[in-house]
């Protein structure tokens, strides 16, 4: 075989694994302060007040431990795309490690 298969087919995905991850980081976090805020519209909380406690309430720990999961999760990618790159032919024999 001529070609490479790191490059052609780990290193797409460790790109798109790299992009993706805080990118869905990013999504999460929006979609819980979304979800705070229309159980607060549910629960007749005022906008501003709600701002407010929000304001007071959220530390910097809050703030760095979101983006921070992003690498503790995308540890486990490098490894996984190596292991998988390495797999007999059949989907059975990877599945029993035969």
């Amino acid at each position: 075989m001529a070609i490479n298969p790191v490059r052609f087919l780990v290193t797409p995905k460790f790109i798109a694994m790299a992009i993706m991850l805080p990118c869905l980081t990013i999504w999460a976090n929006a979609m819980g302060v979304l979800a705070g805020r229309s159980f607060g519209v549910l629960k007749q909380i005022h906008l501003f007040r709600l701002l407010a406690r929000d304001r007071r309430r959220v530390v910097l720990r809050d703030i760095i431990s979101g983006p921070s999961r992003v690498f503790m999760f995308g540890i486990p990618s490098p490894p996984s795309l190596h292991e998988g790159l390495f797999q007999p032919r059949t989907a059975s024999c990877a599945t029993l490690r035969m």
